[in-house]
């Protein structure tokens, strides 16, 4: 589903839910519920997504990643040889973009087998290519997307609208440099560290949305620095990529450190954190890829006016 991203992979996890009785009902033609399995810490054998009652062998992986190859789905199918019960249907759920590597090998409908000699067939879906939620509860939408459903505090007329997409696209570009969007999509997050000269205009862009709201609470005074007023104009028509900047900040923002590197150059870096393994960092750094990625299609989209693809 272009547009929305998700800030957690219980988040996902709980979406994966309703996509999954979305799924069986078209493709199997029962109605079932289901629910997340097991918890953090516990032993899953490739399984994320469970039928809330018993009688069904139909189960779910969701895959909250910014990258899905043949190779991590082949990992997910062997993880279910140690599964207890008889798998009739296996359909994997992803953040990630469609991969040629699965396309070839063909896991849509293909037929696993496991280590018993029984065999199930294996289907991708992708979040990405999914057009309709409609059968999500509101509710379960305004909490895990609450920028994107929030109900508006006032109806703008069209006019209205029209001048506050065209503020938005003229000021937000004034904050960071020519070359931030190229550096956002291109940029290998894996290596732990980003540019402070691209992390300082975001977090700096953050602060002014922050002041900005306090100014439209009341406090006055906030609003009198230069720009502020053209951002208020702007937050109508720039909510959902506001939305999306706030979380590519607040998904660095409690990790980093900075550091002046041999260039010259600042950086801000996961090195060095206390308290804070190695183990951890892929995780940390797959989060910024994956926001990053949000954020670089919704300046495409919003502030650029293209259509992402």
């Amino acid at each position: 589903m272009q547009g929305l991203t998700f800030r957690t992979d219980q988040d996902f996890e709980e979406i994966c839910c309703y996509l999954m009785r979305d799924w069986v009902a078209r493709n199997m033609r029962y109605d079932v519920q289901f629910r997340r399995y097991g918890g953090n810490g516990q032993r899953q054998h490739g399984i994320d997504i469970f039928p809330a009652v018993g009688g069904y062998s139909v189960f779910g992986q969701a895959k909250f990643v910014n990258q899905l190859n043949s190779t991590d789905v082949t990992a997910e199918l062997s993880k279910t040889d140690s599964f207890p019960e008889p798998i009739g249907c296996y359909v994997i759920f992803t953040t990630a973009n469609r991969h040629t590597s699965i396309n070839h090998h063909q896991f849509h409908g293909t037929q696993h087998k496991r280590l018993d000699g029984s065999t199930f067939p294996v289907h991708v879906v992708y979040w990405g290519e999914i057009s309709d939620i409609s059968f999500i509860p509101q509710d379960v939408c305004k909490r895990i997307f609450p920028s994107a459903f929030q109900v508006a505090r006032s109806a703008l007329t069209p006019q209205q609208m029209a001048d506050s997409i065209a503020t938005l696209q003229n000021i937000v570009p004034s904050y960071f440099r020519s070359d931030f969007l190229d550096w956002l999509e291109t940029w290998d997050f894996s290596c732990g560290y980003i540019p402070s000269v691209h992390y300082d205009a975001v977090d700096n862009l953050y602060i002014e949305l922050d002041r900005v709201g306090w100014g439209m609470k009341g406090v006055n005074d906030f609003l009198y620095a230069q720009g502020r007023i053209d951002l208020s104009r702007a937050l109508p028509a720039g909510d959902a990529f506001f939305y999306a900047l706030t979380e590519f900040r607040d998904s660095i923002y409690n990790y980093i450190a900075f550091v002046r590197g041999q260039d010259g150059q600042g950086y801000v870096t996961l090195q060095g954190m206390d308290g804070r393994g190695a183990t951890d960092f892929p995780k940390i750094t797959e989060q910024w890829s994956m926001r990053a990625r949000h954020l670089a299609n919704m300046y495409r989209e919003k502030i650029l006016g293209q259509q992402i693809q």
